[in-house]
C-alpha cells in the first residue's frame, strides 16, 4: 500500500487525482492528513508545502523540490507534477496527459495564449513541465484553436437550449445517462414526461424574466435534444415533443443549429427522420460506438454494423446537412487496431464530424467497477493513429474534454470538417455561454462573469423531476434574474 502524508497543506483532491490515475482508487483520511492507494507499491511519500519550498519526498529524503508559487492554483498544479514524477519513476508508467487531471486541458492552453505565450512556449510547458506526451500537446493546441473559432460565432447574451429525454429501450454496459426509471418504460410515462418538460420550458419562456432578457438582445443560438435516445419516444410522446418545438419556433429562429441524438441506430426509421427534418433539425447524431459486432454485443448494444450503416444512409437520404457519429475506444475486447478500423469505416460513410471517446464508465453504469486505471500503450497508439488519419482526411480536432476514470488516461475529442462540429457542445463545455436545461438531470448554467458560473441541476430521477417542475422553474427564474 502506498501512503502520501500531507504536511503544511490540506489539498487532498490534488493528490487524490494522481493516485486515482495510477492506481484506480485512493482512500482519504483527513483527520490523519494522509491518503492511501491500496493497489500501489509499498511506499511512503510526504507532500510538503512550506513557506518557501514545495516538495514530494520519499522516506530517504529523495524527490522533487521547487520554490513555492504564490498562486494557489499553481500550487495545486505543482503538487500534481511532483507526485506524477515520483509515481512515474516508481512504477515505470506514464499517461498521455501527464500530470494534467482536469477535464479541459484546452483551458490551460487558452490561459497561456491570452497571456501572450507563443504556441511553441505552450507546447514546451505542456511537455517539459506537465509531462504531457508530445502528440497530446499538439492535440490540445489544435483543439483550442478550433474551439475558439466556434466560440467566436457567439455574441454577448447568446444562450444554448438543452432538452433531456431520459428514455431508451435498454441500457448499455457503460451508460449512466439513463436512470433505471427511464429504461423500457410504457408509452404513458413517455407522454407524461414530455408534457411536464414542455410545461417547464413554456413557463420559463412565458415569464417576465425571459422577456426582459430577450428585449435586451438575448437569443438562442443552438438547440440540443439529448438522452437517452430521444427518437425512441413512443409515437404520441414524439409528436407531442415536436409540437412543443413547433410552438417554440420563434425562439429558435436565430439558432445556428438544431441537433438531436439518434444514438441507437436500431431506432432510426425513414418516418422519424422525415419528421425531424420537417421540424427543422439540421444536425443528427447516429452513434455506432463500434462497427465490430462482437464488441457491440458485449456492450449490450442491440444492433450491429449493418444497422449503423443503414441508419447513416437513411439520414443522408433524408437530407440532413450534418451527421455526427460517436466511436468508443477501449470497449472490452477492443484494441487500438479495432478503434482504427472503426474510424476507417466511419470515414467511408463520410460524417461531417465524429467523436473519439475513451471508455469511461461513470457511477450508476453497469461497468462502474471496471478497472479503468490501467496503462494501455496499445490503445494510446490507436488513438494517435486515428487522429493522424482524421487529420489527413481534412478533419480538425475540438472540442476536447476528459473524464474521471477514463481508460488509459486518454480523452474524448470531436474531429470535424471545417465549419462543422457542433456549436452547442463546444460552447456548453467552455463555460462561456449560458445554458437553459429542461428535463430530468438537465443542467441550467449562468455565466455571471469570466470564471464565475452558477449551475442548477434538475433531479436525475424522471418522476422526481416531474413532481418538482414548479419548484425547479422558480429556482431557474431566480438564477436568471441574477446580475453578472
Amino acid at each position: 500500500m502506498l501512503e502520501v502524508r500531507l504536511r503544511g497543506h490540506a489539498l487532498f483532491f490534488a493528490v487524490q487525482d494522481l493516485l486515482q490515475l495510477f492506481f484506480g482508487r485512493a482512500e482519504t483520511d483527513e483527520a490523519a492528513g494522509l491518503l492511501r492507494a491500496p493497489r500501489g507499491p509499498t511506499l511512503v511519500l510526504t507532500s510538503t508545502v512550506g513557506e518557501e519550498e514545495v516538495s514530494t519526498l520519499r522516506a530517504d529524503g529523495r524527490g522533487p523540490r521547487a520554490p513555492r508559487p504564490a498562486d494557489e492554483r499553481l500550487l495545486r498544479r505543482l503538487l500534481r507534477v511532483q507526485l506524477y514524477e515520483v509515481l512515474a519513476r516508481e512504477t515505470g508508467r506514464s499517461f498521455p496527459w501527464g500530470s494534467l487531471t482536469g477535464i479541459r486541458p484546452t483551458w490551460l492552453v487558452r490561459e497561456r495564449r491570452l497571456a501572450g505565450w507563443s504556441q511553441l512556449a505552450i507546447a514546451r510547458e505542456l511537455v517539459r513541465f506537465y509531462h504531457v506526451m508530445p502528440a497530446r500537446a499538439r492535440l490540445a493546441l489544435a483543439a483550442e484553436r478550433t474551439e475558439r473559432q466556434q466560440l467566436d460565432l457567439l455574441k454577448p447574451g447568446d444562450v444554448l437550449l438543452y432538452l433531456h429525454i431520459p428514455f431508451c429501450p435498454s441500457r448499455c454496459g457503460y451508460c449512466s445517462f439513463v436512470t433505471a426509471t427511464g429504461v423500457a418504460r410504457p408509452a404513458t410515462e413517455h407522454r407524461d414526461y414530455v408534457a411536464a418538460l414542455l410545461r417547464d420550458m413554456e413557463d420559463f419562456f412565458g415569464s417576465d424574466v425571459w422577456h426582459r432578457r430577450a428585449a435586451a438582445g438575448c437569443r438562442i443560438r443552438a438547440l440540443y435534444v439529448g438522452g437517452g435516445t430521444p427518437i425512441s419516444l413512443a409515437p404520441e410522446a414524439f409528436e407531442l415533443l415536436l409540437a412543443g418545438l413547433d410552438r417554440a419556433a420563434p425562439l429558435l429562429a436565430e439558432a445556428r443549429e438544431l441537433t438531436i441524438e439518434a444514438g441507437r441506430p436500431d431506432c432510426v426509421t425513414p418516418a422519424i427522420l422525415a419528421r425531424l427534418r420537417e421540424a427543422g433539425f439540421t444536425r443528427i447524431c447516429i452513434n455506432p460506438q463500434s462497427f465490430d459486432d462482437h464488441l457491440l454485443a458485449a456492450a449490450g448494444r442491440p444492433h450491429g454494423r449493418r444497422e449503423s450503416e443503414a441508419a447513416f444512409a437513411l439520414a443522408r437520404a433524408a437530407g440532413f446537412p450534418e451527421i455526427h457519429m460517436d466511436l468508443i475506444g477501449g470497449l472490452p475486447g477492443g484494441t487500438g487496431a479495432t478503434l482504427l478500423a472503426d474510424v476507417r469505416r466511419a470515414l467511408e460513410l463520410g460524417p461531417e464530424s465524429l467523436t473519439l471517446h475513451a471508455l469511461a464508465p461513470k457511477r450508476g453504469a453497469d461497468w462502474w467497477e471496471t478497472e479503468n486505471f490501467r496503462e494501455s500503450t496499445d490503445l494510446v497508439a490507436g488513438f494517435d493513429a486515428a487522429t493522424r488519419l482524421l487529420r489527413r482526411r481534412g478533419y480538425r480536432p475540438g472540442p476536447l474534454y476528459r473524464q474521471k476514470r477514463i481508460l488509459a488516461g486518454l480523452e474524448n475529442c470531436t474531429h470535424a470538417l471545417p465549419g462543422r462540429g457542433g456549436l452547442y457542445n463546444t460552447a456548453m463545455l467552455s463555460d462561456e455561454a449560458d445554458v437553459l436545461g429542461f428535463g430530468a438531470s438537465a443542467m441550467t448554467k449562468r455565466v455571471l462573469a469570466p470564471g464565475r458560473v452558477k449551475r442548477l441541476a434538475a433531479p436525475r430521477d424522471l418522476r422526481l423531476y416531474m413532481a418538482r417542475v414548479a419548484e425547479l422553474g422558480r429556482r431557474r427564474r431566480e438564477l436568471w434574474e441574477e446580475n453578472g
